[in-house]
């Protein structure tokens, strides 16, 4: 028998959500923090925002890319909601059902992108096997406790704890799922789609340092160049001014571990320059403070 190909390269941004900041041969200018410089061409959304083999991993004489296969089906599922949303110009308002997908949305971004690796590991070692909601059962004696080494050496296994970050987001959306203020969330956009925009590698910006549940946090995420998610209490923009936009970028740029990727080269050189003068003072405290204070 032919074993399945394993597939190697593993987005943890998906390509579908990079087109939106694209230009429109679907390339973007990349830059890179940790050399200081651009990338000397401009690259698709499938040369950027993956790791090598990630997502893969060897379960007793098997490897196995099955988490990856989950992941393209949670994308293949989002992609054409987000396809239909960047085409709307603002204001944009939002059924439940669409909150709901952006909810699943925000809550899985967050948790798969590399920033978060050392938080997942930390995680799952340090609560019990109830706390992550994780029970094995013996399926000829159902009643019979499963020694509790054999919940460690599965709650060790790599597949284990990156898988985790799925199930992460979606236990916090069932716990959150009851409390769902329709009204908190919101997706502002110009009335003219013919923007510029930026996106890191870490692209939700959080109001206050992550307390552990991100359903709970106040947040931003841009999703194109044009179109950005908000899930703040009381006022919210419902179209973007530009002064608006230019702290959402700046921010992108700030938090980002390594990379930054937009459609206008020039644009993304003036905010790095602009971030390099020490008299500007803009750390990522300071920007998103005043980012969440438009909302005052």
């Amino acid at each position: 028998m032919t074993q399945k190909q394993i597939s190697k390269r593993h987005h943890y941004l998906p390509r579908f959500l990079l087109k939106g900041f694209a230009m429109d041969d679907d390339r973007l200018h990349v830059y890179d923090k940790t050399t200081g410089m651009f990338w000397k061409e401009p690259a698709s959304p499938k040369q950027i925002f993956w790791r090598e083999d990630q997502n893969t991993f060897q379960i007793g004489d098997v490897k196995t890319d099955f988490l990856e296969g989950i992941y393209s089906r949670i994308d293949d599922e989002t992609a054409p909601f987000h396809a239909l949303l960047v085409k709307k110009p603002g204001p944009i308002s939002l059924t439940l059902e669409e909150v709901v997908q952006l909810l699943r949305f925000v809550t899985i971004s967050y948790y798969r992108v590399p920033l978060n690796d050392q938080f997942i590991k930390d995680y799952v070692s340090s609560h019990s096997p109830q706390k992550l909601g994780f029970k094995i059962i013996n399926k000829d004696s159902p009643d019979e406790a499963v020694p509790a080494d054999i919940y460690e050496k599965i709650m060790g296994e790599p597949a284990f704890v990156e898988s985790y970050r799925i199930s992460k987001a979606l236990l916090e959306l069932l716990a959150y799922a009851e409390n769902l203020v329709v009204d908190d969330w919101s997706v502002a956009a110009p009335t003219a789609l013919n923007g510029i925009g930026l996106i890191g590698d870490n692209p939700v910006i959080l109001k206050q340092g992550f307390a552990g549940y991100i359903v709970l946090h106040e947040l931003i995420m841009p999703i194109s160049k044009h179109h950005i998610i908000y899930h703040v209490k009381g006022k919210k923009p419902v179209q973007l001014s530009p002064e608006h936009k230019l702290k959402v970028d700046l921010c992108q740029i700030l938090q980002a571990q390594q990379y930054v990727c937009g459609s206008n080269r020039e644009y993304m050189q003036t905010l790095i320059n602009y971030l390099a003068i020490p008299e500007n003072n803009l750390t990522i405290e300071r920007v998103t403070n005043d980012l969440f204070n438009d909302f005052k």
